[in-house]
């Protein structure tokens, strides 16, 4: 195996695939640490006699491996350009299942990634590559496994992960531990962790699916909002898409300190607290509807990438232009086509204009994350022009077609992987007599700079004629009988 320590780029092979992670995490707030253990279920594909994992900043304590009824002790070489670690055994490990056990070390990160301690809660954010910061493992979307997490955390917090809690017991010492349900085939950077002071709202039912939203006690009276938004989302997602909700359970947690608007873990979508915590007796509508856009995005994104793997890396517009423009079809559904049209002039093709009128530059919007050239370019590109594609595909198809279209599309790729030609793709395979139109549209929207033209001012950001969400109800109820 060749392996180029000074390769920031390099990608794992797939010689050696996760399938399962058992891992147990002792967190500790007060020397802002952590211990972990894990087991990783492995598929070797072919004979190997070394392997690479990720791993960054962790003091990797015990490494071995298990095939048969063989131990092998690992020789851990650290590359830290590529935040890999070789492990290197001394008889060859035959094809076949094999499990690698981990012990490691770690330090809570000083910025927002990773692991971090947000005033009294713990947080984790682990898009696009940054799991590799708290677990040794594959920290690649493509290596998709099932996770058994446990955590070992002082007695008193809310503990909150991908799973339900399974069982609760304690440790000693004012610890507890907390075992969470396992979860579905799940990438590493969709994992996720909340420790801390929190409150929940009352748990409600969206369907089956229990969903609670959290804040901090002097917050909490601000969730109810966020709550009824996501109870209000679930529903109608689950019918447009035709496949139920895949995670069992939903949290929404206001994090204090938060990079981004809102991050889309499978179960557990974490937020700014801007992006869900709101009073509505004196909110303007405007950021009502803004925090119910935000919290429909990140819903549909459990469809994809949840449930539609992606590469947030190297395609990152492939699930975000897509959860973006679904997010635009909730408002319609739930406040009609003006108001929707207002939500992407202010914040959709809006957020283009605005880049354009501060003197950024109109690029291509399918690219990986590392050739934007800052992150207003990034949300320019990926959030403000991309979803524009799925609007000019909708309209072009009509809704009752676009409807099947998007069902099949997440039928066809639940529990595996798209790119960023994928849903195109499926479109021109239904559509043959608008192949060429559909492809030229993605060319046009993805691929080159027409945002000026197609986008040159707020009215022409949206597509008239959106039908009501009754309406899409009816063709719904068509498709199905």
């Amino acid at each position: 195996m060749t392996h180029r320590q000074d390769d920031r780029n390099f990608r794992l092979p797939r010689d050696v695939l996760p399938q399962r992670y058992e891992a147990h995490l002792a967190v500790d707030f007060a020397e802002k640490s952590f211990r972990g253990s894990q087991r990783v279920t492995l598929s070797v594909v072919r004979p190997v006699r070394e392997f690479v994992v990720h791993s960054l900043n962790l003091d990797l304590t015990r490494v071995e491996l298990r095939a048969g009824t063989r131990v092998l002790p690992a020789r851990v070489t650290v590359l830290p350009v590529s935040e890999t670690a070789l492990l290197s055994f001394e008889a060859e490990i035959p094809a076949g299942e094999a499990t690698l056990h981990v012990d490691w070390t770690g330090n809570f990160s000083d910025g927002l990634r990773g692991l971090y301690l947000a005033g009294e809660v713990a947080a984790t954010q682990f898009e696009a590559a940054d799991a590799r910061r708290v677990f040794p493992c594959f920290d690649e979307p493509a290596f998709k496994a099932r996770w058994a997490l446990s955590v070992e955390v002082p007695v008193g917090l809310a503990v909150l992960s991908n799973g339900a809690v399974a069982d609760s017991s304690p440790s000693g010492g004012g610890r507890q531990r907390i075992r969470f349900a396992e979860t579905e085939l799940l990438p590493s950077y969709l994992v996720a962790l909340v420790a801390g002071p929190l409150v929940g709202s009352p748990e409600d039912l969206a369907g089956d699916v229990p969903v609670r939203t959290w804040a901090l006690p002097e917050k909490a009276h601000l969730a109810h909002f966020g709550q009824q938004a996501a109870l209000a989302a679930l529903p109608r997602l689950q019918a447009y898409f035709g496949l139920p909700y895949a995670f069992g359970k939903l949290d929404q947690v206001a994090i204090p300190e938060f990079e981004a608007g809102a991050m889309e873990n499978a179960g557990l979508i974490t937020y700014r607290e801007l992006a869900l915590l709101v009073d509505p007796v004196s909110a303007p509508l405007s950021v009502q509807k803004r925090i119910a856009e935000v919290v429909t995005h990140e819903l549909a994104h459990q469809w994809f990438p949840g449930l539609v793997g992606s590469d947030p890396i190297s395609a990152p517009v492939a699930d975000e232009a897509l959860a973006q423009a679904v997010a635009l079809l909730a408002v319609e559904w739930t406040h009609g086509a003006d108001a929707a049209r207002a939500v992407d002039a202010q914040q959709v093709t809006g957020a283009y204009l605005a880049w354009r009128g501060m003197g950024g530059e109109d690029a291509a919007a399918d690219r990986p994350t590392s050739a934007f050239a800052d992150e207003m370019s990034y949300g320019a590109l990926v959030y403000g022009k991309a979803p524009g594609l799925h609007a000019r595909q909708r309209a072009l198809l009509g809704e009752g077609a676009f409807v099947q279209d998007l069902r099949a599309y997440v039928d066809t790729h639940r529990w595996g992987w798209a790119d960023s030609s994928s849903l195109t793709a499926l479109l021109a395979q239904r559509h043959p007599g608008q192949a060429s139109a559909l492809r030229a549209l993605q060319r046009r929207w993805w691929s080159e700079a027409h945002g000026d033209e197609d986008l040159g001012s707020a009215e022409t950001g949206a597509v008239p004629g959106v039908p009501s969400w009754s309406e899409v109800e009816k063709l719904m109820r068509q498709i199905e009988h």
